[in-house]
């Protein structure tokens, strides 16, 4: 297992779209994204907070927005995946930051 070669969280993220598909329909529901969801699905801009609409899935700063009831898994698949690999808090957060966002995402930790 030591020798099992490290595998960003995006590529993990990429492929899984049974997430991506329930992620559109949490969206909607999320507290944190809804609105800004909402606008931006009308094609409206909402550049100064820096989020944009992608294949229908919200990013903000270039980085995939998790809805608060995917996180815990999200979570754990970058911890315990085959591919990615136990690493400890500081380099499953590390990864995480690099391709997701959440709202006090560092306070979650």
């Amino acid at each position: 297992m030591l020798s099992r070669p490290i595998v960003n969280v995006s590529i993990i993220l990429e492929h899984n779209f049974v997430l991506h598909e329930s992620y559109i329909e949490k969206y909607a529901q999320d507290i944190e994204f809804k609105n800004v969801y909402a606008i931006l699905s009308q094609g409206k801009r909402v550049e100064e907070l820096d989020y944009h609409i992608k294949d229908q899935l919200l990013y903000h700063s270039g980085k995939l927005c998790i809805p608060q009831t995917e996180r815990i898994k999200t979570i754990r698949e970058a911890h315990t995946s085959l591919i990615s690999g136990h690493f400890g808090v500081s380099k499953t957060v590390a990864q995480l930051q690099r391709f997701c966002y959440w709202p006090k995402m560092n306070d979650n930790f």
